[in-house]
């Protein structure tokens, strides 16, 4: 069975979330069920802002927006190993998973950065 996850906010979307785990088979599984407080993600306009710091820096820098996006992902992310094989390798977190205050907690860590280290100042317009 494929992985889910389920928003509740109606009493239909619970009765759904309900009856998928109703429908899950116990002979032979175990299943690994979460439930937590929704959470909002960061806004498109924080986004928009972020990567503009990014644009600034890859100018400032001579590196690509790709690459400065991953340096400070490295740098103020945590980060998690994966194994492949017999081969391990240190990975920093994705950002798109970040929800609403620990997005302001990366994006405020990257801009003190390219600030500090910079001298770099997008202002408040974006």
């Amino acid at each position: 069975m494929s992985p889910a996850v389920f928003i509740l906010d109606t009493p239909e979307k619970r009765s759904r979330c309900a009856r998928r785990i109703e429908a899950l088979p116990l002979e032979g599984q175990i299943w690994d069920i979460r439930i937590a407080e929704w959470e909002p993600r960061r806004s498109v306009e924080a986004n928009k802002r972020l990567w503009a710091l990014h644009q600034l820096a890859a100018q400032s820098t001579g590196h690509s927006v790709e690459e400065m996006h991953e340096f400070c992902k490295y740098k103020f992310l945590p980060h998690a190993l994966v194994k492949v094989g017999a081969q391990t390798s240190e990975v920093s977190t994705s950002s798109a998973a970040l929800h609403t205050k620990e997005f302001r907690e990366f994006m405020d860590a990257v801009e003190a950065f390219y600030i500090s280290e910079l001298g770099l100042l997008l202002g408040e317009s974006v």
